[in-house]
């Protein structure tokens, strides 16, 4: 008696054919075949090459100019873009954002960032060139004056976002911007501490220095030093030590005015930025 298991074969769907002209084109992109700047061929004549309709070819363009490779534009084409790095770190760091809520907790940020950061400052220390020496003197140059706790939590980000991008290895920028907000959001609550600018800023010093003179390892141990700070200083913030806003008028009976309370409930209803750390 044949065996029942061994009569079936299972069905495999295939991809639609918007989905395999997407790939055609894409792999016409990437391999070079059209360069940045180019036209693609009218949505009729890839129609015609591909054997599909134009609705077809117009999906796969759609698609295209999400994953930011096409530029579609009216009545004039569709043309080839460079592959933006802007939109990779947007879309690692939407899904990072995402998954803050549940799955992601400020320890993990911490982790990655151990592991990012010390190696990032290392490898600046033997490849930056004047310029970023130049970028990195600017910002702690910004950060010793008198700074608005936005402005010094945004020059806090663009020192650390210098320091990859003083690495010569074009996927440190990538990933650290893509957990940008995250880290911004840490750094405005970590700013209301009243020691926070003054250690930041002898920790940024002593990261800028160790790269200037060109010491991979006084590098990695500046900045190893400042990432432990960094913990301290969530912990702290998690523990409740950083000084709360004073209140506006028109309290209600809780201290706190209508608009207050709706944004406090609409954080708690998706999770606090900033988890504890594990």
């Amino acid at each position: 008696m044949v065996d029942q298991d061994q009569v079936y074969v299972p069905l495999h769907r295939e991809p639609k054919l918007a989905d395999r002209a997407t790939l055609q084109l894409q792999s016409l992109i990437v391999g070079h075949a059209f360069h940045p700047g180019d036209r693609l061929p009218s949505e009729r004549e890839l129609g015609q090459r591909f054997g599909v309709s134009r609705t077809v070819v117009r999906e796969a363009l759609r698609t295209l100019s999400t994953k930011g490779l096409v530029e579609v534009r009216d009545g004039a084409g569709a043309y080839v873009r460079a592959p933006s790095t802007e939109l990779v770190s947007e879309l690692l760091g939407i899904c990072v954002s995402h998954m803050e809520t549940g799955d992601v907790t400020s320890g993990h940020i911490l982790e990655m960032r151990r592991i990012l950061e010390i190696e990032m400052a290392e490898l600046a220390a033997q490849r930056r060139d004047a310029r970023d020496l130049g970028e990195l003197e600017k910002l702690i140059g910004l950060a010793a004056g008198q700074r608005s706790r936005a402005e010094w939590a945004k020059i806090d980000y663009e020192f650390h976002d210098a320091v990859a991008v003083a690495s010569k290895n074009p996927l440190f920028p990538i990933v650290l911007r893509s957990i940008s907000e995250v880290l911004m959001r840490a750094r405005l609550l970590g700013v209301r501490l009243p020691d926070y600018q003054a250690k930041s800023l002898h920790h940024h010093r002593n990261v800028y220095e160790a790269i200037r003179a060109g010491s991979s390892e006084k590098a990695r141990a500046a900045m190893a030093d400042h990432l432990r700070e960094a913990e301290q200083t969530m912990r702290r913030v998690l523990a409740g030590e950083a000084a709360k806003p004073k209140p506006q008028r028109g309290h209600a009976r809780d201290g706190r005015s209508a608009p207050s309370r709706a944004r406090t409930d609409r954080t708690a209803r998706r999770g606090s930025p900033m988890r504890k750390v594990t």
